[in-house]
This record gives structure tokens, C-alpha cells and sequence, in this order.
């Protein structure tokens, strides 16, 4: 079969609009079978840091830090705290420096300026 009769004609024109070269990419992209699989191996691969317990005399020292802080608000402060991770057990310690707006007693945390509110039983240490 040789063609003869149309080799000469022009293109035919679809009557639907062009596809742009991103979609028609796009449709040639690799398919992935496990949608979520690479990001369920990376959580799997993060890790976390277990709570520890902190001593009696550091526990002390926290309560009268937080006693001080009943009484004077608006002051700056260096808190070391554990935040708990979402998805797996354990979490990471962070540190923050900003004032205490308030201590909710019934809520048991701290209220900073910026609004964070960090819970009573996260701080590890905390400094003026």
C-alpha cells in the first residue's frame, strides 16, 4: 500500500480546540500504582524523640518559675517544651523565647504573647 492519494492533501483541522503542550505532557507522565506510597516510606522513615521525665528539683524549679509568673505578667521567658508528633508516638522538644500573657490554671498551660499556648506538663525548662 503506497499512500499516493493522500500524501499531497493538507492536515486535516479537528473541530476541538488544541491541547496545550503541558496536558498532552502530562498525559505521558509516569503513573504511579501506590499513590501514597512514597510518602507513607518517608513518615516511616522520620523519627521522633521519646518524653523524658524530668527530676524532682527540676520539676521544683519549674512550679516556682510558674509561682513568679502569677504574679508578674507580661515577662520574657525561654521555654524548652516537648511537642507531641500527630501521627506516631513520641514527638520533638522545641524552644521558644517570648512573654507569658497568662497561666490558664484551669487549662493548666501557658498563654505567650504570640497566642501559642504551651500545656504545663510539656515544659521541660524554663527560664526568665
Amino acid at each position: 500500500m503506497r499512500y499516493d492519494d493522500i500524501v499531497e492533501l493538507d492536515r486535516p483541522i479537528s473541530k476541538y480546540p488544541r491541547m496545550s503542550l503541558d496536558n498532552r505532557a502530562a498525559q505521558f507522565s509516569p503513573f504511579s500504582a501506590l499513590t501514597g506510597y512514597e510518602e507513607s516510606i518517608d513518615e516511616m522513615g522520620r523519627t521522633t524523640d521519646d518524653f523524658i521525665y524530668i527530676s524532682e528539683d527540676k520539676q521544683k524549679e519549674i512550679n516556682d518559675t510558674l509561682n513568679y509568673l502569677l504574679d508578674n505578667k507580661d515577662v520574657k521567658v525561654k521555654i524548652k517544651y516537648f511537642n507531641p508528633d500527630k501521627n506516631k508516638s513520641g514527638g520533638n522538644y522545641l524552644e521558644i523565647i517570648d512573654n507569658v500573657k497568662r497561666i490558664d490554671i484551669v487549662n493548666e498551660s501557658l498563654i505567650l504573647s504570640s497566642k501559642k499556648r504551651i500545656f504545663l506538663w510539656q515544659i521541660v525548662d524554663i527560664k526568665l
